[in-house]
């Protein structure tokens, strides 16, 4: 169970060192004087409310899961990890946001981690940092 911990911290710890890149960008190509520019399109907002609630990860080998609750004050909570504490959150249109504190080594370190929601629903939720893909459930 604290290998899993101390693996579940190492990995939110890579995911917050990665930096999202840009999802869109603006084209624009000269042809004979003329102007072509690729139309930005943007991403259905997410209600906040869809995130509200308990989401761990699916336990594997009798573990225990590992999560965090997001409340509605913004407010976070850890399930489970007490290496890696959630602290707040919030979201923008494509976007969930995490403050967490990173305890390792005894050494103290606050970082915020920035997901692209990949899917959401009522009972599952998707999260992507760069190539890394990790599925939660609601509890």
């Amino acid at each position: 169970m604290k290998k899993k911990a101390i693996i579940l911290g190492a990995l939110v710890l890579v995911l917050g060192a990665c930096q999202n890149k840009a999802k869109n960008q603006e084209n624009a190509e000269a042809n004979d004087s003329t102007v072509v520019a690729i139309e930005e399109t943007s991403v259905p907002s997410i209600a906040n409310e869809m995130f509200y609630g308990s989401w761990v990860t699916v336990a594997e080998n009798n573990q225990e899961a590992q999560g965090f609750i997001l409340k509605a004050d913004s407010l976070t909570e850890s399930i489970n990890n007490t290496t890696l504490l959630t602290k707040k959150w919030w979201a923008d249109d494509s976007n969930l946001y995490l403050v967490q504190e990173s305890l390792a080594n005894g050494s103290s370190v606050i970082d915020t981690v920035a997901f692209e929601v990949e899917a959401i629903s009522a009972d599952s939720l998707t999260l992507r940092d760069a190539e890394t893909i990790v599925n939660f459930i609601k509890q």
